[in-house]
């Protein structure tokens, strides 16, 4: 039986237009659907329905969260599909354009499994700005916040009763491009992060022994990776819509990885997100989310 299956959601909502993003969910899958990765994932893909967006939901009562009408829509569909793939003994992949849909797509997982896992999220951002202290009002800066219980209402409450994610359970990794508001929330929820400085000049098996603890502390045993592409050095890897500046080497995030691959605990949800083919450079970026996939599966 093949064990994990694929879920795309080919939005760009978080974002003030169409950069691109919206191709890359269906460019990678076609990709790995034509390598030898096909061998363990199903060939029948899951499609989160993009609704038409409406340029009213970025003004008055949504200036603070633009588009949110478009972004619950689709999350409450990342969110059954998630289950869908879960109650049919698959492990999702899922292949995001921004990173909103995580939303729905670990508040689907959560549904399924608890809230009792492991959330590694490598980023160049913090994604926990909340509508009050947002600058742009882009939810995309805002997923991980609501995951974790914080924001408007009508987000969180994917979540169910209880977040999706519980904080202690987070480690951050890459980041180096927060907003004053998401330092004090990782200050005040006591986050682990290691900045793209930090994992470049650590060793992989450090950091590792170092979540090891953390996990054995709350009896962790099951673990998602969120990677958003933008996390790596853009002048190693082009394929994303924000190039931050001095990102994680690529060398360095490989080995990080496979560190993570030796961990304990069991995988149960893998996302990508940010990728854009138009601005992947000789295919670079494209291979290393193939890369990833042969550390992970």
């Amino acid at each position: 039986m093949k064990k994990y299956q694929l879920l795309l959601v080919p939005d760009w909502f978080g974002s003030t237009h169409d950069t691109g993003v919206t191709e890359g969910p269906e460019a990678l899958a076609s990709f790995i659907l034509s390598t030898n990765i096909r061998d363990v994932v199903t060939d029948e893909l899951q499609i989160v329905e993009i609704p038409k967006h409406d340029l009213s939901h970025t003004k008055g009562i949504y200036a603070s969260l633009q588009y949110l009408p478009e972004i619950k829509h689709m999350c409450v569909d990342a969110q059954e599909r998630i289950m869908k793939i879960i109650d049919s003994n698959h492990i999702p992949i899922i292949l995001m354009g921004n990173d909103s849909s995580l939303m729905g797509a670990l508040s689907g997982i959560s549904k399924k499994k608890d809230n009792n896992y492991g959330l590694i999220y490598f980023d160049a951002h913090g994604d926990l700005n909340t509508p009050d202290v947002s600058l742009s009002g882009r939810i995309y800066g805002m997923p991980l916040a609501h995951l974790l219980g914080f924001g408007d209402k009508r987000l969180t409450e994917l979540n169910g009763q209880k977040p999706a994610v519980k904080s202690e359970n987070v480690v951050l990794i890459g980041q180096r491009s927060l907003d004053s508001g998401e330092e004090v929330f990782i200050q005040d929820h006591e986050l682990l992060l290691y900045t793209s400085d930090e994992a470049n000049r650590q060793s992989s098996n450090e950091i590792k022994k170092v979540i090891d603890e953390k996990f054995s502390k709350y009896k962790i045993t099951e673990l998602v990776v969120h990677i958003d592409l933008d996390v790596l050095d853009p002048l190693e890897s082009h394929g994303v819509s924000m190039h931050e500046p001095s990102g994680l080497h690529v060398d360095n995030f490989f080995m990080l990885l496979k560190e993570i691959k030796k961990m304990n605990q069991n995988i149960i949800g893998l996302s990508i997100s940010e990728y854009n083919p138009r601005m992947d450079k000789s295919n670079k970026t494209r291979d290393i989310v193939l890369s990833i996939l042969k550390i992970f599966i």
